[in-house]
């Protein structure tokens, strides 16, 4: 069945046939979005902000306020007529204002001070009292609409036309309109539809051809005004509503409570926010990103809803009832031929159509990205909540950090590669974070870690600097630059202006950048990681304020890194950057996780579908492979460090870095090996792992199943040339009780009907010994998909934690397709990712034998279990396989079989 997605005339609306796309659209009586024939989306007000005021087709409106939280205010907390609504766990202060914007009741909220706490919702709020504990709280504003004083009327159209562009060949239906302000301030501005022959995108287009002044409805002049990551609410509205929709029509797809569910990602790491019914408003804004509508019924369509253009400074948000799209209002102009879009992309449940969606955007803007052996190989790392972590010691006005890095000695750092090597662990790279080049802590602005004044280690604690710890250590490295000093090595003048750090203007972003990376280069750098890009945008005001300034900072920074050849790791982005990344293939991943530091740092799945689409690989950060490490004395984190088994899986799997960063001798080295081929090529699934779709539909009222998990994700992997021949993996996280079914609707890609099927509980299956029944010694059971919810694929247990007992359980399942009567690749069972492609470049399976060729390092020994069919079970055959003088080997199995 093909999906419909149709963009219909209210007035003339006829029935839609399968497969079919149209786009008409009449002013009179609006426009209509279809899913599959269905009507889900109806047009609400066209409005635009120009000349200074805002214009409607109603005309003038009165005002009324914005949605925020109040100035946070430091020793408040809660008083005796406040009463608790919710509570969430471990949270950001402006997490916690959103949660209590989106919670029924909520007036008002109190945390401890502090990055991340409990967030205690309450209602009563004027009862807020002072307090000396280190608490703080605000008063909460519900959502709402600014007052319109021009108006807009139709100029010409419509206009039917047909043409090609990067997304295919569209049809598309276009409007001219006139505002007219209070002032007589005249804008004209053009509105289209393109729909597009593949059948499941239709684009929103808004043009204003000759430019606009005064198109920013508030002013952004101050460093961090109005920063969510400091504790104001993101109201941002765009200055002109195309597409907008009307969340309150009564034949929206919104009009019954519970039918949709919504999926989105805000905010720094790019959290997944989940929800019932229409977005509201606490997750859209300047720190939101793409939208999923998805079905909870047996129809099971989804629409993605995202920005197509302009991705620094698109936004998404709420007027009233309607939920508008566009470019930000905090733009002060925009130029002559300005034109933004807005993309849907139709599909069948969340995870499909989110990969045709990035299927779609990597196509348009060509996506293809650089290799880094950040993402190819394992490496050593010191970022926060690792062994040797150097940001932790005392930030007085006196102190020089330079004198204040015991806990990241040269000494220690080579104690921990010698005992890696001892144990032939490889590291192909050292990554350096914060701690280690000069740099006072900003106090104007970017609060956090130290500038870059000199990128350049104390030679007092590292004699000869990175030239001799680059010899000494023997692999090249990773280095870390967040934010620049006024005063720096390269005499750059910065933005935000009259702060004390910042970053070079987007003008200034390729030579600077430039400089820097050649610098990195001759130190033996092979990686950049760029930090704190949250506040590289949202505390600069120039980049707020000027349309596309951010863009092309960051194009700067990718030109040089291409012509460098310097991959750049993003940490601390919004979805916005992970958006923009589509043109930046030095871009090569960025942390989808908290810092290691954290403890709820393993949860990497819902930012990793964004990732994904976007042809970004995720990062989870770095992780200690050896549980129960002691602490270095006077360094304290709220990781406890005993969660090994389950951070190497997820990195692993998330197809980003693989970093641990144990104490000198505490690293496990059976796990770490578990990740990667010999040389440390990381064993790597085909995408990362993503939430099952089943995430989303257990919201929604018309679920059957429940997961009782705190995670349940997938991913799958195949040889290299067969990508037919999969291997799915399932990893379910603190599931409570046993016995929750999984089918094989879902597993993604949906398996056919009719497809076999042979699983093994990675960790709690018998061992495959060779020569015993695959089926009646356990090594292995069957399973057949079928069509609907017939028969587990599986069922979830109780899970495992290891060796020391960690704060969270964990349990991997390996689910390979198989033909009866045939023999099956099981692969290497003693690593995470068993097919994986990096391995295995090409398998030939037949009733007669199996043939492979294998990929490694010369003199590497492959351990491979197969199965050979056996009537109607198999029978386990293994053979170790000795890489040769090529890096490759060949294997045909039954032993003697002659290789073809």
């Amino acid at each position: 069945m093909m999906l419909l997605l149709g963009v219909l005339a209210c007035a003339a609306r006829a029935a839609a046939a399968p497969g079919e796309l149209s786009a008409t659209v009449d002013p009179r009586d609006g426009y209509i979005v279809e899913v599959g024939g269905t009507p889900w989306l109806h047009s609400g007000g066209l409005r635009l902000f120009a000349g200074g005021e805002w214009h409607s087709i109603s005309g003038p409106s009165p005002p009324s306020p914005p949605p925020a939280c109040s100035t946070v205010r430091a020793h408040t907390d809660v008083g005796p007529s406040t009463r608790p609504v919710a509570t969430l766990p471990n949270v950001t202060r402006e997490q916690c204002c959103v949660a209590c914007l989106n919670q029924p009741g909520c007036d008002s909220w109190s945390r401890p001070s502090g990055r991340t706490g409990p967030c205690s919702m309450l209602n009563g709020g004027t009862g807020l009292v002072n307090t000396t504990s280190p608490h703080e709280a605000a008063l909460v504003v519900k959502p709402s609409t600014p007052p319109t004083t021009g108006t807009i009327v139709v100029a010409s159209g419509p206009a039917t036309t047909a043409g090609t562009d990067r997304f295919g060949r569209f049809t598309r239906v276009g409007f001219g309109w006139q505002a007219t302000g209070s002032s007589g301030i005249v804008t004209r501005f053009t509105t289209a539809i393109r729909s597009y022959t593949a059948g499941d995108v239709v684009i929103f287009e808004q043009g204003i051809p000759e430019g606009a002044t005064k198109t920013n409805y508030k002013n952004i002049t101050l460093v961090n005004e109005g920063n969510p990551e400091r504790g104001g609410f993101d109201e941002t509205l765009p200055f002109l509503h195309w597409p907008s929709f009307d969340t309150s029509h009564k034949d929206s797809i919104f009009n019954v409570s519970g039918r949709v569910g919504f999926s989105t990602w805000r905010g720094t790491f790019l959290p997944q926010v989940l929800g019932i019914d229409a977005p509201p408003a606490s997750v859209l804004g300047l720190t939101g990103g793409p939208v999923v509508i998805y079905r909870g019924d047996s129809n099971g369509s989804a629409l993605m809803v995202s920005p197509a253009s302009h991705f620094k400074g698109a936004v998404q948000n709420r007027w009233g009832g309607d939920w508008v799209s566009g470019v930000s209002g905090e733009v002060t102009e925009v130029p002559r031929g300005f034109v933004h879009e807005t993309i849907l992309v139709a599909g069948f449940g969340v995870t499909g159509t989110v990969d045709r969606y990035g299927t779609v955007m990597r196509t348009a803007f060509n996506t293809s990205k650089t290799a880094d052996v950040a993402t190819s190989h394992t490496g050593y790392w010191t970022d926060n909540g690792a062994y040797y972590y150097g940001d932790a010691y005392p930030q007085g006005e006196l102190t020089d950090p330079d004198f204040n890095l015991s806990c990241c000695t040269k000494t220690k750092l080579m104690d921990a590669k010698k005992a890696l090597d001892a144990d032939r662990i490889p590291i192909n790279y050292l990554q350096l974070d914060d701690w280690w080049y000069h740099g006072p802590h900003p106090v104007d602005n970017f609060g956090g870690v130290k500038c870059v004044s000199e990128w350049k280690l104390p030679t007092d604690t590292y004699p000869g600097g990175l030239d001799q710890l680059r010899s000494d250590y023997n692999a090249p490295f990773l280095l870390y630059g967040p934010y620049f000093c006024t005063k720096n090595q390269w005499d750059q003048v910065l933005v935000p202006e009259g702060a004390d750090a910042g970053v070079p203007s987007g003008d200034d972003s390729l030579g600077f950048y430039t400089k820097v990376f050649t610098y990195l280069k001759s130190k033996g750098g092979v990686g950049f990681e760029v930090d704190f890009m949250s506040e590289l945008y949202l505390g600069v005001p120039e980049f707020r304020r000027t349309l596309d300034a951010a863009t092309r900072f960051l194009a700067g920074m990718n030109g040089a890194g291409e012509a460098l050849d310097v991959p750049i790791q993003f940490c601390m982005m919004q979805p916005s950057d992970i958006l923009a990344s589509l043109e930046l293939n030095q871009a090569t991943n960025g942390r989808a996780s908290f810092d290691y530091q954290e403890d709820y740092n393993w949860n990497t799945g819902g930012s990793s579908l964004l990732f994904w689409a976007m042809g970004m690989r995720p990062s989870k950060d770095n992780f200690w492979s050896g549980d129960g490490q002691p602490r270095q004395p006077g360094f304290t984190q709220s990781n406890p460090g005993t969660n090994g088994e389950l951070n190497a899986i997820i990195a692993t799997m998330s197809t980003g870095p693989v970093g641990p960063s144990d104490g000198a001798g505490f690293h496990n080295k059976t796990r770490i090996m578990r990740t990667c081929a010999e040389d440390g090529r990381i064993l790597q699934p085909e995408k990362p792992l993503t939430p099952i779709d089943l995430t989303f539909l257990e919201l929604l009222p018309a679920a059957t199943r429940q997961l009782n998990a705190a995670a349940v994700w997938s991913t799958f992997s195949h040889p290299a040339s067969q990508s037919q021949q999969l291997q799915y993996h399932v990893l379910a996280v603190d599931t409570t009780s046993d016995g929750v079914p999984l089918f094989s609707d879902d597993l993604y890609p949906t398996p056919t009907a009719g497809t076999v099927f042979v699983h093994r509980d990675w960790h709690q299956s018998p061992r495959c010994i060779d020569g015993t029944d695959a089926l009646e010694s356990g090594c292995v059971t069957m399973a057949t998909a079928a069509s609907g919810e017939v028969a587990p694929l599986l069922s979830l247990n109780a899970g495992m934690s290891w060796p020391i007992k960690g704060t969270h359980t964990t349990q991997l399942h390996t689910i390979t397709t198989a033909n009866r009567g045939e023999w099956v690749l099981l692969g290497e069972l003693d690593k995470f990712v068993c097919v994986s492609a990096m391995r295995f470049a090409e398998v030939a399976a037949t009733p007669m034998s199996l043939v492979m060729t294998l990929a490694g390092s010369e003199g590497e020994q492959v351990h491979v279990t197969a199965l050979r069919p056996a009537g109607k079970t198999w029978t386990v055959v293994t053979e170790t396989v000795t890489i040769g003088t090529s890096g490759t080997a060949r294997l045909c199995l039954p032993k003697g079989a002659r290789c073809a």
